[in-house]
């Protein structure tokens, strides 16, 4: 029985949300999934955890708990997939990271991207002062901008949502400067997925605001879902059109940030990670070019989502990160 998950189920006459990171922590508090185990097959392991101890909490408590629904758990599985993802990752960057560092080559940094809730939580709050300001001067309100009021919208934005991982690169100079900020070190490989791993990974992003120059430091971005369904492929292709015309409009705007940021900082810098399988269809789906490309001739072919990758095990986790990390 898990203490830690006893505790974290809140009952309420017969039903009890699913504590989904104290269920992950409780049952990886020491270790990380196995390598030789499908997404799939943890993901079970997972759900059948928490029925036993929604079971136990039951007895305890001398209430038949309803199990949690296959809704319940499908809220969980897109979480749970991004934390089993997140350590297989970030163990592939650090044995890279780990020989970099005496080689002059860049140090990589697996940075979990929160929702986008508010200017401090957009993942281009990780842009340094110069790039910040830039993007800054796009928003429009409606309590200061009359077009806005008039067209009776709140707001003008540039930012949309955030992708789920934000890939950066630093050199072994930058990266000295703050590694002793980090709480999780990159040329460390993890080791479990404890409260406080999860909580870690998290914090990354914050000690990494404003240092962040797109030419230097941006490498890639990775958004996961756990399906393929329409909606799921469309917000895709939203995010990376976004992400794309965000860098675009950095291109545009370079005399006021950066005289060398060229077209090419758009290539091989979104992709798509579905943890089901993939089907010719969804690959044509996200063969759809870049949206500035249909208005701006002069841009090279650019496409919304550079590569869909299917992800089902740690083996293919590893085949990602070969492809788009270079050795």
């Amino acid at each position: 029985m898990g203490k830690l998950v006893q505790d974290a189920i809140k009952v309420k006459g017969k039903r009890a949300a699913v504590p989904q990171k104290e269920i992950m922590a409780d049952y990886f508090g020491s270790s990380v999934p196995g390598a030789s185990k499908t997404f799939f097959e943890v993901l079970t392991e997972l759900e059948d955890y928490t029925k036993s101890e929604f079971a136990i909490k039951g007895k305890t408590l001398g209430v038949a708990i309803t199990s949690p629904t296959s809704n319940a758990f499908n809220n969980c599985r897109g979480g749970w997939s991004e934390y089993i993802f997140a350590v297989y990752a970030w163990n592939e960057l650090a044995a890279v990271n780990s020989a970099n560092y005496n080689n002059g080559k860049p140090i990589y940094v697996y940075v979990k991207l929160p929702d986008n809730k508010s200017a401090d939580s957009k993942w281009t709050a990780t842009l340094d002062d110069k790039h910040s300001k830039v993007i800054k001067a796009f928003d429009r309100h409606a309590a200061s901008d009359e077009e806005v009021y008039t067209s009776g919208h709140t707001s003008f934005l540039l930012n949309s949502s955030n992708p789920d991982v934000l890939i950066l690169k630093y050199s072994r100079e930058e990266f000295d400067k703050f590694a002793g900020t980090l709480p999780l070190n990159p040329l460390n490989p993890i080791s479990d997925l404890s409260l406080d791993t999860q909580d870690n990974l998290g914090k990354i992003f914050k000690c990494l605001t404003r240092t962040v120059a797109p030419r230097r430091n941006l490498h890639c971005f990775l958004s996961l879902k756990d399906s393929l369904k329409p909606d799921r492929r469309l917000q895709f292709l939203h995010e990376g059109n976004n992400v794309k015309t965000i860098l675009l409009y950095l291109i545009n705007e370079r005399n006021n940030c950066d005289a060398m940021l060229k077209y090419d900082i758009l290539h091989n810098m979104y992709y798509a990670v579905s943890f089901s399988s993939v089907k010719p269809k969804d690959r044509e789906s996200l063969d759809a070019a870049m949206v500035a490309c249909l208005t701006s001739p002069s841009l090279p072919k650019t496409w919304a989502v550079d590569k869909l990758f299917e992800c089902l095990s740690q083996t293919q986790v590893k085949e990602i990160f070969t492809e788009i990390i270079p050795r």
